[in-house]
């Protein structure tokens, strides 16, 4: 299994604030958008080039319509989870071009079981990468488990790849990221609640539908197979 490109890349250390995050690690620079011409002068047609301000470094040759949005900006998707408590503990750059921030945002005992939640911040100015907060109860420790993130994320709306009204993007990526984290609160007091209720086939079958829920409509050409794949984990899960 290999390694996540952040591994020994950046700094760690303990901040509750984005903007000192992006400054103790040197990311929180200014890029610009350049026409991009050729060697004789001519301007390449539907292409752009993002230079960083402070040394004229370029980051990416994009298409002219690539939306940027500024790592400050990017990294404000995290406040609503730091002015909680949560903490960011890790922040750097890649070779790749995608800047993180990784930042620990819960921390609960749900019904005995400790949980927590972390949030994975990311930006870029190549068009690798999209920009993203993506949230999961695992440490991001290998690149499996951050591509696996990805998919859930533009499931949710918390991705998107840097095009028109890109500024727009980021504030309703913020917005969804901030109602999960709601949801995620609400959760635990719907599990103590059922918890403290008679343990009955329908108070069961509620647990279930909130862990297991049925994704796919009854008209889903896979419909079958995944309703089958749901019982048999129900099933599995009330066995332990």
């Amino acid at each position: 299994m290999s390694n996540a490109p952040w591994i020994g890349v950046g700094i760690e250390g303990e901040w509750s604030d984005p903007g000192l995050a992006l400054a103790a690690s040197g990311l929180d620079f200014r890029v610009m958008k350049q026409k991009a011409y050729t060697e004789d002068g001519r301007i390449l047609p539907n292409t752009a080039v993002n230079i960083r301000e402070s040394d004229n470094a370029i980051l990416g040759v994009v298409a002219d319509k690539y939306g940027l949005v500024q790592n400050t900006d990017a990294f404000a998707m995290l406040e609503p989870y730091l002015s909680t408590g949560g903490k960011i503990t890790h922040v750097g750059m890649t070779q790749q071009g995608m800047v993180f921030m990784l930042a620990e945002i819960d921390a609960m005992n749900i019904l005995g079981d400790n949980y927590t939640l972390y949030a994975l911040g990311m930006n870029s100015f190549n068009a690798r990468y999209g920009c993203s907060v993506l949230l999961t109860c695992h440490r991001i420790v290998c690149q499996n488990m951050f591509a696996n993130l990805i998919p859930q994320a533009k499931k949710m709306g918390t991705y998107f790849f840097h095009k028109s009204k890109a500024e727009e993007k980021v504030v309703r990526a913020a917005s969804v990221s901030k109602s999960i984290h709601v949801f995620e609160n609400a959760f635990e007091d719907k599990l103590k609640l059922l918890a403290a209720s008679p343990l009955t086939d329908t108070i069961v079958n509620k647990f279930l539908d909130l862990v297991f829920p049925m994704r796919l409509d009854e008209s889903a050409p896979r419909f079958a197979a995944y309703k089958e794949n749901n019982e048999e984990t129900r099933a599995m899960f009330l066995k332990e």
